[in-house]
């Protein structure tokens, strides 16, 4: 898990959030509004859609007027800072995700990837 990660603000526009994962060297950031988790950017959210005609094209190149709220995933699937590794995995296997975020309560504690999961198993197939 990575404690304390960056995050994204949902009135941020998509250019500051894609050099906000560049910076922290991620590919997905949970949006806050103040204290609150509000929702999920990834980085596919942000330019899968750049192709001419393709539904998100037109909000990423209209820079500074659109904003995350328009573009994150306000769906958010968390897990608690206690769930067990046979919890984290199942949850990631059932919504096909790359990170989620981990939670005391309703405060933002972490991020965890499928990587730091893949981590965590390696030594036991050994």
């Amino acid at each position: 898990m990575t404690p304390a990660p960056m995050c994204a603000e949902e009135q941020m526009t998509p250019g500051e959030a894609y050099v906000l994962l560049g910076l922290a060297q991620v590919r997905h950031l949970p949006v806050m509004r103040g204290k609150k988790l509000v929702g999920m950017i990834s980085e596919k959210d942000l330019y899968a859609d750049l192709a001419d005609g393709a539904p998100g094209a037109a909000l990423i190149k209209k820079g500074d007027s659109c904003k995350l709220e328009g573009l994150m995933s306000t769906d958010v699937v968390s897990i608690p800072s206690d769930a067990s590794l046979a919890e984290v995995v199942d949850i990631f296997l059932e919504h096909r995700f790359g990170a989620l975020p981990v939670v005391d309560g309703e405060e933002l504690v972490g991020m965890l990837s499928i990587i730091d999961v893949l981590a965590a198993v390696r030594p036991l197939l050994e």
